[in-house]
């Protein structure tokens, strides 16, 4: 999330390989004991700081002892509390948390801080990270105005989403944005235009097709890959670079643009805006 605090060296990752977890936020830890089998068992009662998928890892400091905290099956939401078992002093074990069932008891407390993003911002507001948010086939669940707006004016969606992530008509990462909307959305008209005149016509017209998917689907490819960057979200088909995603903007291009908008805010809280350049409200966060 969008708020910065004071870091420490609180690196994050996946269990199959290491990945980063967006936005630094200070959250606070509680430590009780429960007694189990004669035995002591000490545990840590961390706050998420932020909304993870299951097995997301980071790195915890708590009373000067670092050690890794795993986040529970089902993910963890920001703000819920999850226990780990405390770490031993000759150890630093992985921590496979389960759901706090009883509110913990409040004894020294150290905090538990995690890493900013090495690729991009991560955004204000309520954002998952490590998944999609809507699947690519839940398009149909989204409100009326950019289920239609997507499938009869692409390109207009398209312009909205790059000048909400502060793109550029060829989608390059810049100053030059503040336009973006209007630009997008007048090629994309424009081609359509010309494919109506030109239909029939033979080579003419399917020069001008080609150019037209060519670039919308260029574009796309870039968001949807900056996307992934920023919210730690795996490819699903292509590996990991900017083929599964070329790939998905390609084939299902009407399914990916509505997945991509409806990712970074949330639409019941943030409407969508048709008339606006970025598709929300004044009142919605930035994105970047």
């Amino acid at each position: 999330h969008g708020r910065s605090h004071n870091c420490s060296r609180m690196p994050a990752r996946k269990e199959s390989s290491a990945q980063k977890v967006p936005q630094s936020k200070n959250t606070s830890a509680n430590i009780n004991a429960n007694s189990i089998n004669n035995m002591t068992v000490r545990t840590v009662s961390v706050i998420a700081p932020a909304t993870l998928g299951e097995g997301y890892t980071f790195d915890a400091t708590v009373d000067g002892t670092t050690f890794t905290v795993t986040v529970p099956e089902g993910g963890v939401k920001e703000g819920e509390s999850f226990q780990v078992p405390y770490p031993e002093d000759d150890i630093i074990p992985v921590a496979h948390a389960q759901p706090a069932m009883d509110q913990p008891v409040a004894v020294s407390a150290g905090p538990v801080v995690i890493q900013p993003m090495e690729v991009g911002q991560a955004p204000k507001g309520d954002v998952v990270t490590g998944r999609w948010r809507n699947g690519l086939c839940s398009c149909c669940e989204t409100c009326c105005c950019p289920f239609w707006m997507g499938y009869c004016c692409g390109g207009v969606l398209l312009g909205q989403i790059m000048q909400r992530n502060k793109l550029d008509p060829i989608a390059r990462e810049g100053s030059e944005y503040n336009n973006t909307c209007i630009i997008v959305s007048a090629i994309s008209i424009v081609f359509a235009i010309l494919l109506v005149i030109l239909a029939g016509t033979g080579p003419a017209g399917t020069v001008v097709y080609w150019a037209l998917i060519i670039y919308v689907v260029y574009n796309l490819t870039v968001v949807r890959f900056l996307y992934r960057q920023r919210y730690n979200i795996r490819g699903s088909c292509c590996g990991e670079g900017c083929l599964d995603d070329c790939c998905c903007s390609f084939w299902c291009f009407c399914c990916v643009l509505f997945q991509v908008h409806r990712h970074d805010h949330d639409e019941h809280q943030y409407p969508y805006d048709m008339t606006s350049f970025t598709g929300l409200g004044p009142s919605a966060p930035d994105i970047v």
